[in-house]
C-alpha cells in the first residue's frame, strides 16, 4: 500500500552530505526502496548537487572537511533557489548548543548519530509532508489570486484583516471601452486564438 508520501510524488529526491563512506552506505541502504538519492562527500559538493538537482529534502552531516553542515546550511537558506528545501542535520554532535545552532541557521529537524531507521523515516515522511503540504498551499494561492480581488486576497492569505467583505457606499466612475474592429476580428478568428490575442 502506497505512504501519502508516494500518492503525492513518486520516488522524492534526497540528498545525502557525509565525508563518510559507511554512514553513506548506511543511509543509502535505509533510503533507497523509497527515495532517489543523491550523495555529497563535502559542504561544497552539496551546494552545487543542491542547486542542480533541487532534492525534496537534505540530510546533512555537521563535521565535514572544507565547508562544515552549518556553513552548508546557512548558504542553502542564503540562496532563493535552495531556500525552501527541508534540511534535516544528522550527526554525531549532541550537544544543546549545536542542536540549537543548527535549528536557527533555518533546519527542520536534528537527528544525532547513532540513530534509529524507523525514527528517521518517521521524521523523513513528516518533513516531506509538510514540504508537498506548502507547495500545493502555495499554488493554490497562486491561483486563486488571478480570480480575487487584490483586497480579498490580502484579506485572505496575508492575514491583513478579517477575510469578509464589508458592506459601504463608495463613490465610483465606470469607463466602458471598445477596441475598433474588434467586431470584424472576432467573426474572422477562432475563440481560441480571440482569447490569446485579447490576453
Amino acid at each position: 500500500m502506497a505512504t501519502a508520501i508516494e500518492k503525492v510524488v513518486k520516488k522524492p529526491k534526497i540528498l545525502v552530505v557525509d565525508d563518510t563512506v559507511r554512514n553513506i552506505q548506511v543511509l543509502e541502504a535505509i533510503l533507497r526502496d523509497r527515495f532517489r538519492i543523491n550523495i555529497a562527500l563535502n559542504g561544497l559538493q552539496a551546494l552545487d548537487l543542491a542547486d542542480k538537482v533541487k532534492p525534496d529534502l537534505i540530510l546533512l552531516d555537521v563535521m565535514m572537511p572544507e565547508l562544515d553542515g552549518f556553513e552548508t546550511c546557512k548558504r542553502l537558506k542564503a540562496n532563493p533557489e535552495t531556500h525552501d528545501i527541508p534540511v534535516i542535520f544528522l550527526t554525531a554532535r549532541v550537544d544543546l548548543a549545536d542542536v540549537v545552532r543548527g535549528l536557527e541557521l533555518g533546519a527542520v529537524d536534528y537527528v544525532t548519530k547513532p540513530f534509529n531507521p524507523t525514527e528517521l523515516m518517521k521524521r523523513v515522511d513528516s518533513h516531506l509532508e509538510l514540504k508537498f503540504a506548502r507547495e500545493k498551499m502555495a499554488a493554490l494561492a497562486g491561483q486563486l489570486s488571478k480570480y480575487l480581488s487584490p483586497y480579498v486576497y490580502r484579506s485572505i492569505f496575508e492575514g491583513q484583516t478579517e477575510a469578509k467583505i464589508p458592506a459601504y457606499r463608495k463613490h465610483l466612475t465606470v469607463f466602458f471601452s471598445d477596441i475598433q474592429g474588434f467586431t470584424t476580428r472576432a467573426e474572422e478568428m477562432e475563440p481560441q486564438a480571440l482569447t490569446t490575442w485579447l490576453n
